[in-house]
């Protein structure tokens, strides 16, 4: 196109640089009005009707450019605001939060009226979310009666093309479109949309579709390829949002899961080192090894149960303490020094989270009554 331009402009003996598409642009400006004047020199009284209408043609021309400057400036404006509302939906804490915010995030972003979020649950799409403009009562009742009629993927309609090609589309008349879903269609009154697939990990898991519904309710043109354009940005911003507080998420599990495992393994040497107590402590005749290893094998704590954080001996001494015992009362009855009754119950309080020996005593009848019933 820029080589067929400089072309041009060369016939007409101006100069630009083949490289750069402004160059081009006002060479070509400075030919229209070269050509203006040439025009004017050379006609007579009878062209002049000629000349006139030259003048609209180039005042047409310079027209047209300042409105491709302005619809240019008003699209990136408009994908500037996209981003702005993803990175907001980022700080969201939770996908829950980020699915019920993302419709009217979208619609004042990309200057929609109607805005609904659908996951795809199997072979179903089902309404996640609804905004509807100046009027959540109504965006309530539609997203009531989207999940009560959620959408069959499998049948031929253009939301299943979506997840086989992962595009965006762009629907005029969707009244009498064949392949649009005529149970939400019709009671929505829809009649121009635009939709796109929600893609985390490159896998569809929802969509979002969007119309002018309200200002501009029977248009069946109301949107355009522009408006499908922008919603599709806002679709995979808002699918890296969704990856990203789910990882957030799986992480917190899994540092959970893993404190969770550090527990017992510290608990399973406290248990090794209680044991190898008892059994030097115990009579030389056996008996003592036979009764520590009985006494291991017995009495286990329900896995859920919060005594299945403490040792055997820890869960003996606990037992002492809900009975009323003291210290030195414990470091008899056990044969170990006061010292180190207490530093068992110390590590009883830390790990049951109780601040003093009522709330561990209560913590500990809680769940022996549990375990028993």
């Amino acid at each position: 196109m820029q080589q067929r331009v400089a072309h041009v402009l060369g016939e007409a003996g101006v100069s630009a640089d083949e490289g750069s598409a402004a160059p081009l642009r006002d060479g070509l400006a400075d030919a229209m009005r070269d050509l203006l004047a040439r025009i004017e020199e050379t006609a007579d009284e009878a062209a002049a009707d000629l000349v006139a209408r030259c003048r609209e043609l180039v005042a047409l021309a310079d027209l047209r450019e300042e409105l491709a400057e302005v619809e240019l400036t008003r699209r990136l404006d408009m994908f500037v605001r996209v981003h702005e509302a993803v990175v907001r939906l980022r700080e969201a804490g939770s996908v829950e939060s980020i699915i019920r915010g993302a419709p009217e995030a979208v619609a004042e972003a990309c200057d929609f009226d109607r805005v609904a979020v659908y996951r795809v649950d199997g072979s179903l799409m089902v309404a996640e979310a609804f905004y509807h403009r100046d009027d959540p009562a109504r965006a309530a009742e539609l997203l009531s009666f989207s999940r009560a009629h959620p959408a069959q993927l499998q049948e031929q309609i253009l939301e299943t093309e979506m997840v086989r090609r992962r595009r965006p589309i762009v629907v005029h008349d969707a009244q009498h479109h064949p392949s649009t879903y005529k149970p939400l269609v019709r009671p929505y009154g829809t009649h121009a949309y635009v939709a796109a697939p929600i893609m985390p990990e490159g896998r569809v898991i929802g969509f979002v579709h969007a119309d002018k519904g309200v200002r501009r309710p029977d248009d069946p043109r109301a949107v355009d390829e522009f408006d499908r354009d922008v919603l599709w940005g806002f679709a995979e911003g808002l699918g890296h949002a969704i990856e990203r507080v789910g990882l957030v998420d799986r992480m917190h599990a899994q540092s959970a899961d893993v404190r969770r495992l550090m527990a017992r393994a510290a608990s399973a040497v406290d248990e090794y080192v209680d044991t190898r107590v008892e059994l030097i402590s115990t009579p030389h005749d056996g008996s003592g090894a036979t009764s520590a290893a009985r006494a291991i094998l017995a009495d286990q704590p329900d896995p859920d149960s919060p005594l299945a954080m403490l040792t055997r001996r820890e869960r003996e001494v606990l037992g002492l303490v809900a009975a009323g015992a003291t210290n030195a009362q414990i470091a008899a009855r056990l044969v170990i020094t006061v010292g180190t009754a207490k530093s068992h119950v110390a590590r009883i309080l830390r790990k049951l989270g109780a601040a003093n020996r009522v709330e561990a005593v209560t913590t500990y009848l809680r769940a022996r009554g549990q375990q028993g019933a």
